[in-house]
Order: structure tokens, then C-alpha cells, then sequence
């Protein structure tokens, strides 16, 4: 089984690596060349805030976890690194903790298949029209967009704190109170990666 969901994780990764390099995403120049904010806006959610801004410029409805986290592999590690991590990387585990977390109760081919038609869209083009584009042999790919799950860092990072914390919370074997208030904090943490995970996750929680 494990030797399994290495070989599917691996294909996942083989993946996201080909669907990028024939799109020209890991090549993206908006990482290399300086943009406008209204430019870079446009192109990545809180992109010019990790590129350019400062954590003053941050609100308390900020997303403060992950602006910092995204800081620190884009000024740490630079571009490259950075575009190889939200690009393949990330995308690669949230498939797989979307699979993990179907495994409990379907077989792990049938959780990975649905672990990528969960995660296999586009924001501009509806899962519904993907699927009919598939057997009827149209394009599947639109011009100049890209799959949701690589826009970074949201929602590429913060749906994968979401599922990393909400996998975890689903194998408690057994109840204490210090893992009451350690997973307590890592849901209360999501209002500081994105409210919406936060919204789920800690009604989750409380139930």
C-alpha cells in the first residue's frame, strides 16, 4: 500500500512537472521581471505583497501566515526554488492528501482519480465543461489560464495547510486535552492563512 501511494505520488508530481513546462509556468516572467501592483494583482493573489510589500502594509484581516510563509521561500530560496515548490510541489501533496483522506473509505486508485478531478480545473472554466471537453476530444486547456490549485499562494499553499490539519484531525486515535488545544490552535491558526479554510475547518472542529 505504501509502495502504492509512492508510485502515485511520483506520477502526480511527473504530472504537474510536464502540465508546467508545456505551459510555460515554471518560465513565467512576472516572477523574474518587475510588475506594476495592478499588473501583478491581476496575475497572483498577494503576489506584489510577497514580492515587494512590507508586513506593515499587512490589515488584521491579513492573511498573515501565509504572506510570511511565501516571504520566506520566495527571499530564501529565490524564484526558482519558489516556482518549482508552489508549482509542482505543493499542487503534487494537496492531490495527495485529498487522496489520503478518500482512502479511508475508498480503494487508492479510486481516491487518487478523484483526488485530481477534484484538484484538475480551471478558474474560468467550470469542472462540468472540463469533463464534456474530455469526451467530446475539445481543447482542455484555455489560452493564457492556468489550474486553480497553481495560483499561489492562494489557494496553492493555504488549501494544502487545510488539508494537511483537517487529515491529521480525522486520524485522532484517541482524545487528550493537549491535542484538544493543539489542533484547536491549528484551526484557529487558518483565520491567518485564509478565512474561507477557516470558515470549514473550525466548523469542522467544533462539531
Amino acid at each position: 500500500m505504501i509502495k502504492k501511494k509512492y508510485f502515485y505520488f511520483f506520477v502526480t508530481i511527473a504530472f504537474f512537472t510536464l502540465y508546467n513546462i508545456f505551459s510555460n509556468n515554471l518560465l513565467n516572467v512576472y516572477l523574474i521581471n518587475d510588475l506594476n501592483f495592478n499588473q501583478l494583482q491581476n496575475i497572483l493573489s498577494w503576489q506584489s505583497l510577497i514580492k515587494f510589500g512590507k508586513l506593515t502594509e499587512l490589515n488584521h484581516s491579513s492573511p498573515f501566515i501565509t504572506i510570511l510563509f511565501s516571504k520566506f521561500i520566495y527571499f530564501t530560496l529565490g524564484y526558482k526554488v519558489y516556482n518549482l515548490i508552489y508549482f509542482i510541489l505543493f499542487p503534487s501533496l494537496i492531490i495527495l492528501f485529498i487522496a489520503l483522506i478518500y482512502n479511508r473509505y475508498l480503494s487508492l486508485k479510486f481516491s487518487f482519480l478523484l483526488a485530481f478531478i477534484s484538484g484538475i480545473f480551471f478558474p474560468d472554466f467550470p469542472l462540468r465543461d472540463f469533463i464534456i471537453n474530455i469526451f467530446s476530444g475539445q481543447n482542455l486547456i484555455i489560452e493564457h489560464s492556468s489550474l486553480e490549485i497553481l495560483t499561489n499562494p492562494t489557494p496553492s499553499f493555504t488549501i494544502l495547510y487545510f488539508l494537511i490539519v483537517f487529515y491529521f484531525a480525522q486520524n485522532i486515535k484517541s482524545i487528550s486535552l493537549n491535542k484538544i488545544v493543539f489542533f484547536t490552535i491549528l484551526f484557529a491558526s487558518l483565520f491567518f492563512v485564509h478565512p474561507l479554510d477557516a470558515t470549514y475547518g473550525c466548523g469542522f472542529w467544533t462539531i
